[in-house]
């Protein structure tokens, strides 16, 4: 099974993954978070992703979704897909893309267009679908 790291500035990514336990009451395997601390700097952000990269990965690569392209998360893991090629990174991260991609993994279904469609699926403005509703309402 792949492995699946959320990262984050703070404490979002470990928000993330308790959320996720309202989901998947079932237990999450194989998934961990990493927040970066503003005490931190890249290079010990980068040994601790080392070292849950490697705890998660049991052969089948990694899945790591970070909160913001081009942030320090984000960048510091885009320096594992130069050392390795069974890493997906995945900016922007949102609670629907992450559900999508633990059910994916579960059925063997994880590709990352259907990720990226997860994310994009789940922001939507609320006003407008309420709007749009009330116009078809008799």
């Amino acid at each position: 099974m792949k492995g699946i790291l959320l990262v984050s500035h703070g404490a979002l990514a470990e928000g993330l993954l308790d959320s996720l336990g309202f989901f998947f009451a079932g237990g999450l395997a194989q998934i961990d978070c990493l927040g970066l601390t503003p005490a931190q700097g890249p290079e010990e952000l980068r040994e601790a992703l080392d070292k849950k990269a490697q705890a998660l990965d049991t052969g089948e690569g990694l899945l790591i979704f970070a909160d913001l392209y081009g942030g320090t998360p984000a960048n510091t893991a885009a320096a594992l897909l130069r050392d390795r090629r069974d890493v997906t990174l995945i900016a922007g991260m949102n609670l629907g893309m992450v559900m999508e991609a633990v059910s994916l993994r579960e059925r063997g279904a994880l590709t990352r267009e259907r990720l990226l469609e997860a994310g994009k699926k789940g922001v939507v403005c609320v006003n407008e679908v309420l709007e749009n509703r009330r116009r078809r309402e008799p």
